[in-house]
């Protein structure tokens, strides 16, 4: 298989998948190093292909056409610290949300956003485990804890309890 192939058969592996995959599951997949997928990823993106790399791996951005009919999207408002990051997290998972996204509004860089498709206690605990393990600062860091999150749930009474929940903990941001 060449480059040409290999790629749009990368596409198409992507297409299908709705779980993010490791660049190093793929190049097991197609029998090349992880580098070369790495490269490749680039090159579909250059050409114009929305693929986003999340803690998990790569997955490709659907659009809204695209996605699971059965979830609607919500943005919420979040304020906390770092020790009260796995209750958030928790939270929204125990209660049925894919966290699709945080974001923060910079005073000086605007709007910045990473993707995070985390849906169960096993991927908040693998991001916890990250922040730890690098000590790195989480991006609500920049703006005094003040954070958004695009949360996916399957249904609006899943949304409303996650509100209600968050709201008790004192995470929900209301000013």
């Amino acid at each position: 298989m060449d480059a040409k192939q290999r790629r749009a058969e990368l596409l198409k592996l992507l297409q299908m998948d709705i779980k993010p995959m490791s660049a190093n599951n793929i190049a097991e997949r197609f029998g090349v190093s992880r580098q070369i997928i790495v490269g490749d990823v680039a090159l579909l993106r250059a050409s114009g292909h929305d693929i986003m790399a999340t803690q998990s791996g790569y997955v490709l951005n659907k659009t809204d056409a695209e996605a699971d009919d059965a979830a609607d999207s919500y943005i919420i408002a979040c304020r906390h610290d770092k020790g009260l990051l796995e209750a958030e997290l928790y939270t929204l998972v125990d209660n049925g949300a894919t966290i699709v996204t945080v974001a923060v509004d910079h005073p000086l860089f605007g709007n910045i956003s990473q993707p995070l498709d985390i849906s169960s206690r096993y991927d908040a605990d693998t991001f916890i485990s990250r922040v730890a393990v690098t000590g790195a600062s989480l991006l609500s860091s920049l703006t005094d804890g003040a954070h958004l999150h695009t949360i996916r749930c399957a249904n609006p009474d899943a949304y409303r309890r996650i509100l209600s929940r968050l709201k008790e903990l004192g995470i929900l941001y209301m000013n």
